[in-house]
This record gives structure tokens, C-alpha cells and sequence, in this order.
């Protein structure tokens, strides 16, 4: 009792080694030093966002806007100055 349907599809066993191949692949030391530059630069990408919270300074941009604020509504008792 046969479906009529071929048992074996070519292009189906081709995506499946195809799809072993990376995910049994070794790390070439080309790859390693690519995956420390990529570790190195969000490093310096997250240090950078978080600054305020590492060094107790705000960024350039936020004092710039406390300084417009302060400047604008004096009323609001300068911003700028119980920030520092």
C-alpha cells in the first residue's frame, strides 16, 4: 500500500546538511578574534550609555537640556544646579 509519493526528497536532504554544517563548524581563530572585536565594541557601546551611572556625570546632551530647562523656567529652582 503506496502513498504514489517518492520516500526520499532530494532538496529536503540537502537543507539538512546544509543546516548541520553550522551547527557543527569549529570557530576558526579568524572567528574568535571576530567575536572579541564585536565583545569589545558593545563593551564600549554599553559603557558609554550607561556613563551617568558609572562616573556620577550626565551626559553632554542631557546637560545641554537641563541648562535650556533652567534657562526657560527659571521657576522650577535651577535644575541644573541640584544636578551637579
Amino acid at each position: 500500500m503506496g502513498t504514489g509519493f517518492a520516500s526520499h526528497c532530494l532538496d529536503c536532504d540537502k537543507g539538512q546538511k546544509d543546516a548541520n554544517m553550522f551547527t557543527t563548524k569549529k570557530p576558526t581563530p579568524e572567528d574568535r578574534l571576530n567575536a572579541a572585536r564585536i565583545r569589545e565594541q558593545i563593551g564600549h557601546q554599553l559603557k558609554k550609555h550607561y556613563q551617568a551611572c558609572m562616573t556620577d556625570e550626565l551626559p553632554p546632551r542631557l546637560l545641554a537640556l537641563l541648562k535650556k530647562l533652567d534657562e526657560e523656567r527659571p521657576e522650577l529652582g535651577g535644575l541644573l544646579a541640584s544636578s551637579s
